[in-house]
């Protein structure tokens, strides 16, 4: 099973660079580095199964294919299997939702909770906002950290308000 769950990594990395082909960030880099970045990063929690960090691992590199590219749950599901699909959809953010609702579900979901925490990591790092910073957005940058700071203990339970 470990070894599905192997190539399973590799083959999500490959449908991930393919599906976010042609994006970039705000900062005008190629938005793969994102979930790159965070898979190369991802540890698992203390006491973790490494089944359930394998899957932690493909969601890193799937978790925004459903709400940025042009892919069904139903795609993500044949290729990559049910638990998959649920997180990814648990993950991705709706249109007309606050982000406490947002949040809200990401926490009903274990991977999704997981895998969204070292999003929100990544997306406070100085890898993924020193660019902004070196374009004098600081402002944005600055309240976007912020943001990432009061999800990011929302989502561990250390604030019952966001």
């Amino acid at each position: 099973m470990s070894e599905m769950l192997h190539r399973l990594i590799e083959d999500a990395v490959i449908f991930g660079v393919t599906s976010h082909r042609g994006q970039f960030d705000k900062s005008g880099r190629p938005y793969l580095l994102h979930f790159l970045r965070i898979l190369s990063n991802i540890q698992p929690d203390p006491g973790m199964p490494e089944a359930t960090f394998i899957k932690g691992q493909i969601l890193s590199v799937l978790h925004d294919v459903y709400e940025d590219c042009d892919v069904s749950l139903d795609e993500i599901e044949q290729r990559f299997g049910l638990e998959i699909a649920e997180a990814v959809n648990a993950i991705s953010r709706r249109k007309n939702e606050t982000y406490v609702e947002y949040l809200e579900r990401v926490k009903r979901n274990e991977l999704a909770l997981f895998v969204k925490k070292w999003d929100i990591k990544d997306n406070m790092s100085h890898d993924r906002n020193g660019p902004y910073r070196r374009m004098g957005v600081d402002n944005w940058s600055m309240k976007t950290v912020e943001k990432y700071r009061r999800a990011l203990n929302y989502l561990n339970n250390f604030t019952k308000e966001f």
